[in-house]
């Protein structure tokens, strides 16, 4: 039946009727999906917190372990360093003049 314009017209009334509750409906189904969404969003990003917090602490262990190498390292050979010191205390007075001169000269350019 076509449109009278008439708002007290049955038909046309029952039409707006199931036009708006069609619209609720689909607002309705919109608001829940928002509400999936923004729960997931917020799962998502507190896993994302706990492996960024887990990998954080990996690496900070790795890196205590490479300092831990490396502080050894140098006191290895800083030992080794003297004991070739003591082995050649002559040796190593030149070595320590010609380098200090070498670095002097650097420094003046």
């Amino acid at each position: 039946m076509p449109d009278t314009g008439d708002p007290l017209d049955p038909d046309d009334t029952e039409h707006g009727l199931k036009q708006t509750f069609g619209l609720h409906q689909e607002i309705q189904a919109l608001k829940d999906d928002m509400k999936t969404v923004r729960s997931d969003l917020a799962a998502l990003a507190e896993k994302a917190g706990r492996a960024a917090g887990a990998e954080t602490k990996r690496q900070a262990g790795k890196a205590g372990a490479m300092a831990g190498d490396a502080k050894a390292a140098a006191a290895s050979y800083a030992d080794l360093l003297e004991d070739k010191i003591r082995a050649h205390p002559l040796t190593s007075v030149g070595i320590a003049l010609v380098a200090g001169m070498a670095i002097s000269s650097l420094s003046r350019r």
